[in-house]
């Protein structure tokens, strides 16, 4: 049974995916204002209002809040551990997305191939990669970015034509 669900049945599940993040990468709690999902930073900015009388002046945007809640109150702690929980669902959810399970990780290797526009290609999740400088052994690369498998060889590409 996979732990990140969209439809979160029961405690359980609830605890497990009560944090998401949508697609403009901000953090959000889910079902909490009315069975309807919520920015993590509204709430955050209503409760610091309502418990310790801070208003921001500036309405930051949501990947500048962060830097705000540095004082010790319960509401500053709360917006920290929710960040880092929507971050860690998000990152579980894409390792089980994969299939692999904990027991076979160490087991599951793939070759990493690269075509001649230096595209790199996982042989299991047919995924691409590119690299900017150098290719997966110059930037110490071991593990497939998308899938996690063990790259167990590289083939780079080689042109026929210039051998």
């Amino acid at each position: 049974m996979k732990l990140v669900t969209e439809t979160p049945e029961g405690n359980y599940q609830q605890l497990h995916n009560m944090t998401g993040i949508n697609a403009d990468k901000e953090v959000y709690l889910r079902g909490i204002d009315n069975g309807r999902d919520l920015s993590l930073v509204d709430f955050c900015r209503k409760k610091c209002e309502e418990k310790c009388e801070f208003k921001l002046e500036n309405n930051p945007p949501a990947e500048e809040f962060g830097e705000y809640m540095d004082c010790d109150c319960i509401i500053s702690y709360f917006y920290h551990m929710a960040v880092g929980h929507a971050e860690l669902r998000s990152k579980l959810g894409r390792y089980e997305d994969t299939g692999l399970d904990p027991d076979g990780i160490k087991e599951a290797t793939c070759e990493y191939s690269e075509d001649e526009d230096g595209i790199w290609s996982c042989s299991k999740c047919d995924s691409v990669w590119t690299f900017i400088n150098g290719g997966p052994k110059e930037n110490n690369v071991h593990y497939y970015p998308k899938c996690g498998r063990k790259i167990a060889k590289w083939n780079e590409y080689v042109d026929e034509d210039e051998e």
